[in-house]
């Protein structure tokens, strides 16, 4: 990250307003909200690749996968309490009411210092509403899969189960049906 500009977000950080400085706490509350932005993108990144490989059938990639999104969830839920910390320690600072919002943190703000805290909040609630849509999608996509290979083990053992029948004689039976895997060519 450039420590001159907020990354990927588009607004320069900020010299503070004339005649009011910024909070202290502000470029730490910053700071973390953008780790945490782009730990959401790295998590949007891999669960597009996840769809993809289950769209296409490559399930032998799942494990990589899923490796490495437990791996950017870990770094997103490591920041949240330093970030909730940062925004109390602000809040503090700014004379809040505890418990207070992001939104209500860059009310609270002047100028550039509002406009950055308003974008991030709007480019984390976005990157979080894009995850969870393709996570809704990928958990489609492994129900269909599922579903697949339960209607296809169905069919392979009730083509294998034994299947009474009657016999000439009026007595009953049983036929063995061998399944596809077992008859000869």
């Amino acid at each position: 990250m450039n420590p001159g500009s907020t990354p990927d977000i588009g607004i320069p950080a900020a010299a503070p307003d004339a005649g009011r400085e910024e909070p202290i706490g502000l470029a730490r509350l910053e700071d973390l909200l953008c780790r945490e932005l782009d730990c959401y993108r790295d998590l949007l990144d891999v669960m597009l690749k996840e769809k993809e490989v289950l769209s296409t059938n490559r399930n032998e990639e799942l494990g990589e996968l899923l490796e490495e999104q437990k791996r950017v969830l870990f770094s997103a839920k490591s920041i949240e309490p330093r970030r909730r910390e940062a925004m109390a320690a602000l809040v503090g600072e700014l004379s809040l009411e505890h418990g207070s919002t992001l939104h209500q943190i860059a009310g609270s703000l002047d100028g550039a210092a509002r406009e950055r805290v308003l974008k991030l909040r709007g480019s984390l609630t976005h990157i979080v509403e894009r995850v969870d849509q393709v996570n809704r999608i990928n958990v489609m996509l492994i129900r269909n899969n599922l579903d697949f290979i339960g209607t296809t083990v169905r069919a392979i053992l009730e083509e294998s189960t034994p299947q009474s029948t009657y016999a000439p004689t009026g007595k009953s039976a049983q036929r063995e049906v061998l399944s596809w895997t077992d008859r000869h060519a």
